[in-house]
């Protein structure tokens, strides 16, 4: 019985049911088992957008940090889809900012690809490493390569001050006679 209640909860959650959901969650259902699509119930619906979903999943129980034999968690997935409202609650429950696929494919690249400037800036805010590399990339490279310049600003990796007013070759300095 167990398995065919843990089959019903990843096809409701998948329809984004609440109610159902609900009953089959009460009823007993795995809230942190790896279905056979590879997700947890909160995984897909952090993938699907089900932003009370989500919220109830996690009232219950279910680990943010979980994840798919990838690496992949919910926050990764909410992050890829766009989700920046229920990546922010994924976050407030603990979610990894670090958290990525094995293809070192992170948290921070998704909301590159797919996020507003608050939303970079308030993943960086929590903690996201502007030091990661993707594909031989750094984070700064990557936003280029996506066409985010308005990142630019906030993914200069730490430490790294820009000069202003450029090089001091060819200045006077007042040496001069």
């Amino acid at each position: 019985m167990s398995r065919h209640l843990d089959k019903q909860l990843v096809h409701e959650t998948y329809r984004g049911r609440l109610d159902r959901v609900e009953e089959l969650l009460a009823k007993g259902a795995a809230i942190n088992k790896l279905a056979a699509d590879g997700f947890t119930p909160l995984m897909r619906a952090a993938y699907e957008g089900h932003y009370e979903l989500v919220r109830l999943l996690l009232q219950h129980g279910a680990d943010p940090n979980a994840t798919a034999k990838d690496g992949a968690s919910a926050l990764f997935w909410a992050c890829v889809r766009g989700h920046e409202q229920l990546a922010e609650l994924l976050i407030a429950a603990g979610g990894d900012v670090n958290a990525m696929r094995e293809s070192d494919y992170s948290v921070l690249n998704a909301a590159i690809d797919k996020g507003s400037l608050a939303f970079v800036e308030a993943l960086i805010g929590k903690g996201a490493s502007r030091e990661h590399r993707y594909d031989g990339m750094d984070m700064r490279q990557y936003a280029e390569w996506c066409g985010r310049g308005d990142l630019f600003p906030l993914l200069r990796r730490k430490g790294r001050r820009r000069r202003r007013g450029g090089s001091d070759l060819g200045r006077d300095h007042g040496l001069s006679k």
